[in-house]
């Protein structure tokens, strides 16, 4: 597979395509904060980031057991790892190709709803994060290596957007 390093490279890629086609939602906001904690079983540390959503750039269709969600909603993303502090110890725990969203940081991402804790976990590539001049994939893969996006994020996204339409519609880029 040849490498994936521009905008419309991303956009009409195999893998961002594969990643969309898995997800129940996408979405363009920010994270405003991270809580860490530890599973059930304490074995593991994740974390929720909660995530205000600007843009829903794609949306399978509303299930019972999925809430519909609009620009300004928050949800919250579980993601593994983390860090906190727990009987005066700190815990710490990554997950290489499971990267944690930062606060104030803006992304656009792929999920998929949990129902059990009605919240949503990255699938795929996990999504891009686009905060800076960059549009970088949270998800390690030697095929994708971050991008310069020139014209800014809105053109980024409306080529993702494009990608999109024209997947569900069956055609190609």
């Amino acid at each position: 597979m040849p490498e994936v390093n521009s905008i419309d490279g991303f956009a009409s890629s195999q893998i961002v395509s594969d990643s969309a086609g898995g997800s129940d939602i996408i979405l363009v906001g920010t994270v405003t904060k991270n809580i860490s904690a530890l599973t059930q079983s304490g074995g593991f540390v994740f974390t929720d980031s909660e995530f205000v959503i600007d843009e829903v750039l794609g949306a399978q269709t509303k299930s019972a057991d999925r809430p519909a969600q609009a620009a300004g909603d928050e949800v919250t993303i579980t993601s593994p790892g983390g860090q906190l502090y727990a009987d005066g110890h700190k815990i710490s725990a990554s997950v290489s190709d499971s990267p944690q969203l930062r606060p104030g940081r803006r992304y656009l991402l792929f999920l998929r709803y949990i129902p059990a804790s009605q919240s949503y976990s990255r699938v795929g590539i996990g999504g891009f994060d686009i905060s800076g001049g960059l549009a970088v994939p949270l998800r390690t893969d030697p095929d994708i290596t971050p991008a310069p996006i020139p014209d800014g994020r809105d053109q980024f996204i409306a080529a993702m957007r494009a990608a999109l339409v024209a997947a569900s519609q069956g055609g190609a880029r």
